[in-house]
């Protein structure tokens, strides 16, 4: 599947959305007679700037619920939701944080973050 890496930055972070084969249960492997058995689940990376380069944050590497077939406008959204928060956060432990951020999904023309990921929307 050809997926564009979509990134959203300012001057101490960027996020870069990537599709690298994960699915709903592991690898992403959907079937001929079922389309619907999985969806090709797209994977947020952080980065931190340091030193005038960009550093991958060791926690920000983690798997959300947008799908690399969700469209291109409303990830451009979900990125730059991402990164708005990450920037914003100033008491929340990383690991948290991220773990919280996983729960972005697609919300009717947009995007959410909302815990526990309700699979009706």
């Amino acid at each position: 599947m050809q997926f564009d890496p979509i990134v959203a930055q300012n001057k101490q972070w960027k996020v870069e959305l990537v599709f690298l084969g994960d699915g709903l249960s592991g690898p992403y492997q959907q079937e001929e007679a079922d389309p619907e058995s999985d969806c090709p689940m797209v994977r947020s990376i952080v980065y931190r700037a340091e030193n005038n380069k960009w550093k991958e944050d060791p926690q920000g590497n983690f798997l959300t619920y947008l799908q690399a077939t969700d469209k291109r406008n409303v990830l451009e959204k979900a990125a730059k939701l991402l990164l708005q928060k990450i920037s914003e956060n100033t008491t929340m432990h990383s690991v948290n944080l991220y773990n919280y951020l996983s729960y972005i999904h697609v919300y009717k023309t947009g995007v959410r973050i909302d815990i526990p990921y309700d699979e009706r929307d």
